[in-house]
């Protein structure tokens, strides 16, 4: 089947080739995404932790999209995860400790230094024990910039593992769809 992107004569896009030999996989597995993500949803607030909420969306489209695939196994996944989130806590300590010093910056320098400094350590720290999962450093920069919850941090590894585990008990029936 194909479609055409703009004007007549634009662009064709066409339907990937696997979705007509499997669609039933297709909506499945985005129906697994839809559910994993909605009961997430409801125990965060989507709003204020949006950044959190887009790293977990993120980390469902690889597990759910690329089950099979390297990005997509413990390793990578909870692993990068655990980073993301232990790096966020790291720098939401030292976010506490200069507030108690004398060191004077604005709120917007702190922000934006605390943000910065959770993506690069995240980011460090997961290539050099080759476990990159590039949703963990959003994962890090969210909880840093909402203020580390315990509660959401809690809540997202935990959803993480549930999806993750989900994933390792279908894997027999899962297919890579990218």
């Amino acid at each position: 089947m194909q479609l055409f992107l703009g004007e007549p004569g634009g662009k064709m896009i066409t339907l990937d080739s696997k979705f007509r030999q499997y669609p039933l996989k297709y909506v499945s597995q985005t129906l697994l995404t839809i559910i994993s993500v909605f009961v997430i949803l409801l125990f965060i607030d989507a709003i204020s932790e949006a950044v959190v909420v887009a790293s977990f969306g993120a980390s469902t489209f690889i597990i759910f999209a690329m089950p099979n695939l390297r990005a997509s196994s413990a390793r990578y996944v909870l692993g990068g995860n655990a980073i993301g989130l232990l790096v966020a806590f790291g720098v939401h300590v030292l976010d506490l400790l200069t507030k108690h010093t004398h060191i004077q910056w604005s709120d917007n320098i702190s922000f934006a230094f605390m943000g910065s400094l959770a993506i690069g350590l995240t980011m460090f720290a997961m290539v050099i024990t080759d476990s990159e999962h590039p949703p963990a450093a959003g994962l890090a920069l969210g909880l840093t910039l909402d203020g580390f919850s315990v509660r959401t941090a809690t809540i997202t590894i935990l959803g993480i593992i549930i999806v993750f585990s989900v994933k390792e008990l279908l894997k027999k029936h899962l297919l890579d769809l990218v």
